[in-house]
């Protein structure tokens, strides 16, 4: 019996085989007759398989690490000190709990800042306003904040 009159399946069963057992004295048929004898439509065939998993595959760990890129990018944005920034929800998993903690950490900093900004706002609105002359010193007697009344009483300007 011949290589070419053996069935595709058989011949292909044969070439893994022989790959299998590629070190092995005993191989009937060399891997280069049994390439020959494998038509170059069922090659180019298993060819485009591959080339199709491997973009399959490239788009699902694109989409897995897609909120990873996402949450660096926030992570920049929060270190720059932009707080009003919400990650889309994440489907779950390990990255969805980041994700979820992040959005509530952002959330908490945004409110922290806007009750601080309000808070500052009041300050300065008070402080601005007071009829009494009001100043700060540090301990070696260094003027660090002062009003528009202590300035105006003692001639000094805002700087």
């Amino acid at each position: 019996m011949k290589l070419h009159d053996l069935s595709l399946a058989t011949r292909i069963t044969i070439g893994v085989l022989s790959i299998m057992v590629a070190g092995a004295a005993t191989l009937i048929f060399s891997e280069a007759e049994l390439i020959a004898t494998i038509p170059a439509n069922t090659l180019l065939t298993g060819f485009m398989a591959i080339l199709l998993l491997a973009g399959v595959a490239t788009l699902v760990l694109r989409q897995m690490f897609s909120p990873l890129r996402q949450i660096t990018l926030a992570a920049d944005k929060i270190a720059a000190g932009d707080y009003d920034i919400l990650l889309p929800q994440a489907a779950g998993g390990e990255i969805g709990s980041l994700t979820n903690a992040l959005n509530t950490m952002l959330t908490k900093l945004s409110q922290r800042e806007k009750l601080l900004q309000e808070s500052e706002t009041k300050y300065r609105r008070c402080h601005e306003s007071m009829m009494d002359a009001f100043a700060m010193v540090d301990m070696s007697g260094r003027l660090i904040e002062s009003n528009h009344t202590y300035r105006e009483m003692l001639g000094y300007s805002a700087e």
